[in-house]
């Protein structure tokens, strides 16, 4: 399908990809061409299309990255705790101690992720798994067809 060939290509020649992208960004341009467009047509479609690119190839999937130490299931529930906390963070105490506390909250989820994965929370034992149990572990796709591993 369309979908595996632009995932394939993407994942295996991205710096054509960024190459190409960043031949295309306009370094005079400043400020948030979303709210404030820019006054020409080729501006603005250099900067639209980017981000046609970007999400197109975060849709078909082509950003997926394997994961073989299993990190993503916990960095992910740091990452969601520390979008919805560290303004708060940021607020409640000085410049720089804001965001230390925001990262060093990484230790305390790799922890609990590490003694749920040991079951010693009486919890199952892929219950902090970011991944449903017997789920495919590997894909591996070419420009004419997916296979999925597990």
């Amino acid at each position: 399908t369309g979908k595996a060939i632009i995932a394939t290509f993407v994942s295996s020649y991205w710096p054509l990809v960024v190459t190409s992208l960043v031949l295309l960004l306009t370094p005079g341009v400043t400020g948030r061409c979303d709210l404030h467009p820019p006054q020409t047509a080729w501006l603005r479609f250099r900067f639209y299309f980017i981000e046609l690119v970007l999400v197109v190839c975060f849709v078909v999937g082509a950003f997926r990255v394997s994961d073989p130490w299993g990190w993503t299931g916990w960095l992910n529930t740091w990452a969601l705790f520390a979008y919805v906390t560290h303004v708060a963070w940021h607020r409640l105490l000085p410049t720089p101690y804001g965001a230390v506390v925001t990262y060093l909250t990484i230790v305390p989820c790799w922890l609990l992720h590490k003694a749920m994965a040991e079951g010693s929370l009486g919890m199952p034992a892929n219950a902090g798994s970011s991944r449903p149990e017997g789920a495919a572990q590997i894909r591996s796709c070419s420009p004419t067809r997916c296979n999925s591993f597990a």
